[in-house]
C-alpha cells in the first residue's frame, strides 16, 4: 500500500498534478484520445485521396470548403447549444457523422463528387463542432489554476491518438484499400458515445454565476456584437480574434507548403520506383505525423505545464510565434523537404503550449459569454483565417510560378507570424485588466474567486497593488483574502516575504495559518539569495515572534 502511495506521489511530481485530479484527467484524456485518433485517420485519408484525384494545385480549395462548412456549423450549433445539453449534442453529432461516412463509403465510393462532399461536410460541419463542444464540456472539470497543470497532460491524448493513428495509416496503407480506413474512423467516433453517457459529476466542477440570461440570445453574431461593445473586455476579445485569425492563416499556408514538399518528394520516389502514388503519399503523411506527434508528446508530458507556470498565459502564447518565426526564416532561406518538415515539426511542438495557454485564457472570460466567444473564435474566426490564407494561396498561384511562388508564400508567413507576435504581446495588460475588473466590480463570490485564481498566474505585473488591497482589507471575506495571499505568492518572488511577514500580525487566525502554508509550500522563500540577507533576518525574526505569542 505504502509503495503504491509512493509511486503515485512520484507520478504526481513527474506530471505536475495533484492526486485528486487523476479521475477527471483520465476521463477527459480518453475522450480526447478517441476524437483525435479518429480525426487524424479521417483527415489523412481525405487529403491523400483528394490530392491524388485532383492534384496538389487543388488542395487550397479543400481548405476553403472545409472552412466554409465550419462557419455554417457554428451558426447552426450556436442555436442548438441554447436548447440542448452538451452531452446530447455530442452524441447526436457522433451519430450523424458516422451515418454520413457510412453512406459515403457504401454507396458513393465510385462517385467522387458526392463522396468528397459527404466527407467534407462531416469533417467541416460536424467534427469541428464536436471538438468545440468537447472542449467546453471538459473545461468545466477544472479551475483556472488546475488547468495550467492538467491541460498539457490531457492534450497529450490528442498527440498519442495522432501517433497511433499515424502508425495505423503508415503500417496498413499498403495492405488495405484507403476505403477500409473509413470503418476505423467511424468505429473510433462511436466509442465516444458510452463514455459520454457515463458522465460522472465530479465534486470540483465549477459554474460561475451568470450575469445574463441565455434566453435573451438573439443569435451568434448579434451576441458577439454586444460583447465587443462592452468596455470591460471588448478590447481583449478583439485581440483574441486577431490571435486566432493569424494563427490559422499561418497554419494553412504552412500546411500547404509542407504538403507540397512531401508531394514533391513522393513524386520523385514514385518516378524511380514506379509504385502506387496514393498509397505512398498517405504512407509518408502518416509516418511524418507520427514524428511530429512524438516531438509534441515530450513537451506535453514533461514540459508543458511547467513552461506555462513559468511564463504565464500570455508569455506561453508568445513562445509559439517566436519559435515559428525562426523556423520560417530558415524555410525562406532554403526551401526543401527537410526544412519544410522541420518548420512543420517546430510549429506543431510550439502549438502544444499555445493551444493550452489559449484554452486556459478562457477562464478570464465570464462563463455566460464563454460559449458564444468559443463558438465564434473556433467556428467562425478560425475558418475565416483559413479562408484568407487559402485565398492568398490561390491568388499567388495565379500570379507566380515555381521558386517565386514558394518564396512569396514563405515571406507572407514570416510577416503574418511577426504580426501574431505583436498582437499577442499587446494582450497581457488587457488580460490582466479584465480580471481585475471582475475582482473589483463583480458581485458574485465565485466570480471573484475565479479572478483571484487567474491573477495567481505569472505575468500580471499591475495586479500586485490590487491583491494587497484585498489581502489587508479586514472587511473582506477570509476565503478571498487567503486566495489573494496565494496569488501574491504564486510567482515565488522573494519580495512577497514582506507581505507574508505582515500577515503574521493579522487578527484573523486563518490568515496567519495561511501565511505559514504559503511560506512552506514555496521553496524559493527558503533559499533567499545572499544579497537579500535582510529578508532572511526579517523572516526568521518574525517567525520567532509568531511562535512565541501564538497559542495555536
Amino acid at each position: 500500500m505504502f509503495q503504491a502511495i509512493r509511486q503515485l506521489s512520484i507520478l504526481n511530481r513527474l506530471f505536475n498534478v495533484n492526486g485528486s485530479e487523476w479521475p477527471r484527467i483520465g476521463y477527459a484524456w480518453i475522450l480526447r484520445f478517441l476524437y483525435r485518433s479518429s480525426f487524424v485517420i479521417g483527415w489523412t485519408v481525405l487529403v491523400g485521396m483528394f490530392v491524388t484525384k485532383y492534384g496538389i494545385i487543388s488542395l487550397p480549395y479543400l481548405f476553403i470548403l472545409n472552412a466554409i462548412f465550419s462557419i455554417i456549423g457554428s451558426v447552426l450549433y450556436s442555436v442548438l447549444q441554447n436548447r440542448f445539453e452538451r452531452k446530447n449534442l455530442m452524441i447526436v453529432t457522433v451519430f450523424i457523422s458516422g451515418v454520413l461516412l457510412l453512406i459515403a463509403n457504401l454507396f458513393f465510393a465510385s462517385n467522387d463528387k458526392v463522396f468528397f462532399a459527404l466527407l467534407i461536410v462531416t469533417v467541416g460541419l460536424f467534427l469541428t463542432q464536436l471538438k468545440i463542444i468537447l472542449n467546453a464540456y471538459l473545461e468545466e472539470f477544472f479551475t483556472s489554476l488546475q488547468s495550467e497543470r492538467t491541460f498539457p497532460l490531457i492534450e497529450s491524448a490528442e498527440t498519442i491518438g495522432g501517433i497511433l493513428a499515424g502508425l495505423v495509416v503508415f503500417s496498413f496503407s499498403n495492405l488495405f484499400s484507403v476505403f477500409s480506413f473509413m470503418y476505423l474512423w467511424i468505429g473510433l467516433l462511436v466509442f465516444m458515445v458510452p463514455l459520454i453517457l457515463w458522465h460522472k459529476d465530479f465534486d470540483q466542477v465549477i459554474h460561475l454565476t451568470s450575469e445574463s440570461n441565455e434566453d435573451d440570445s438573439n443569435g451568434l453574431f448579434s451576441d458577439i456584437k454586444k460583447i465587443l461593445s462592452r468596455k470591460d473586455f471588448g478590447t481583449y476579445f478583439s485581440g483574441l480574434i486577431s490571435v486566432v485569425l493569424f494563427q490559422w492563416l499561418i497554419f494553412n499556408l504552412l500546411e500547404f507548403q509542407y504538403t507540397k514538399a512531401v508531394y514533391s518528394n513522393v513524386s520523385g520516389v514514385i518516378l524511380e520506383a514506379g509504385s502506387g502514388f496514393e498509397h505512398a503519399f498517405i504512407h509518408d503523411l502518416g509516418i511524418l505525423f507520427v514524428v511530429f506527434s512524438t516531438s509534441s508528446l515530450i513537451i506535453q508530458f514533461f514540459l508543458g505545464s511547467r513552461i506555462i507556470n513559468y511564463l504565464g498565459i500570455v508569455g506561453s502564447l508568445l513562445l509559439h510565434p517566436l519559435v515559428t518565426l525562426f523556423s520560417l526564416l530558415g524555410l525562406t532561406a532554403h526551401f526543401n523537404f527537410d526544412t519544410a518538415v522541420l518548420a512543420k515539426n517546430n510549429f506543431t511542438m510550439s502549438s502544444v503550449i499555445h493551444t493550452n495557454a489559449y484554452h486556459i485564457s478562457y477562464y478570464a472570460l465570464k462563463e455566460d459569454f464563454r460559449e458564444r466567444i468559443r463558438e465564434f473564435l473556433e467556428g467562425v474566426i478560425r475558418p475565416v483565417g483559413a479562408i484568407i490564407g487559402t485565398l492568398l494561396l490561390i491568388v499567388l498561384q495565379n500570379l507566380l510560378r515555381g521558386n517565386e511562388l514558394i518564396f512569396s508564400i514563405n515571406v507572407l508567413m514570416v510577416f503574418a507570424t511577426a504580426a501574431l507576435f505583436y498582437v499577442t504581446y499587446k494582450q497581457q495588460d488587457k488580460y490582466t485588466q479584465i480580471v481585475i475588473n471582475d475582482l473589483l466590480q463583480g458581485q458574485d463570490i465565485q466570480i471573484k474567486r475565479n479572478a483571484l485564481d487567474v491573477l495567481a498566474q505569472r505575468g500580471h505585473k499591475i495586479s500586485i497593488k490590487v491583491l494587497r488591497g484585498i489581502l489587508f482589507n479586514q472587511n473582506e471575506l477570509t476565503s478571498l483574502r487567503i486566495r489573494a495571499l496565494r496569488a501574491l505568492a504564486a510567482p515565488q518572488d522573494q519580495n512577497t516575504i514582506l507581505d507574508i511577514v505582515k500577515c503574521f500580525d493579522d487578527k484573523n487566525i486563518y490568515i496567519r495559518n495561511a501565511s505559514l502554508d504559503v511560506l512552506i509550500s514555496n521553496k524559493p522563500f527558503c533559499a533567499i539569495r545572499k544579497e537579500n540577507l535582510y529578508l532572511k533576518y526579517l523572516l526568521i525574526n518574525s517567525l520567532k515572534k509568531l511562535y512565541g505569542r501564538e497559542k495555536d
